[in-house]
């Protein structure tokens, strides 16, 4: 299987990222599960960085994409593809993607694609095996980078609305 990757735009030094690969078909979804050598093989930009994640739901481990970047359509893109994790510069696991309801069973890392009307979800679970609350993979790790980033960015937000006289309550702006 080569390692030619979809990729998405690239940013400075994600915290969080994730390559999706070439899909794997009807193939043995256990091609997913990476050598340490092949790991580090993978380049290029990830396909999702914690930049795609606009809501993260600690106790059920879920990452809610950004939809303008990750629509519902999207979702038959990154399933049945083999995914690369890495955080914070260290490209740590590789698996499969599956949609969340996919009658694959396997014992590897899997990236569940959860669709919702307007919005995807991933959530990282160790295995996929058609439990209903499955062992989750990673998730303190991924808390403390979510958590941040997205605090990072409502921080952000905030700090232009006060830079900005229009956000200020009673103020009347015109925009030209």
């Amino acid at each position: 299987m080569g390692l030619a990757l979809l990729s998405g735009p690239a940013l400075a030094q994600p915290r969080l990222a994730i390559w999706i690969t070439p899909s794997f078909a009807a193939t043995d979804a256990a091609a997913c599960r990476l050598s340490p050598a092949a790991l580090e093989q993978v380049g290029g930009s990830p396909t999702l960085t914690e930049q795609d994640v606009v809501h993260w739901e600690a106790k059920t481990a879920r990452m809610r994409l950004d939809p303008a970047r990750f629509g519902r359509a999207d979702a038959g893109k990154l399933a049945d593809h083999c995914f690369v994790l890495a955080l914070d510069g260290k490209k740590i696991s590789s698996g499969v993607v599956l949609r969340s309801y996919s009658a694959r069973l396997v014992r590897l890392p899997a990236l569940s694609v959860i669709e919702h009307e307007k919005f995807l979800e991933l959530r990282l679970q160790a295995e996929f095996t058609g439990v209903h609350n499955p062992p989750l993979l990673l998730r303190d790790e991924l808390d403390e980078i979510l958590r941040a980033a997205l605090w990072q960015r409502r921080s952000a937000h905030e700090r232009g609305k006060e830079q900005n006289p229009c956000s200020r309550p009673g103020m009347i702006c015109d925009t030209f």
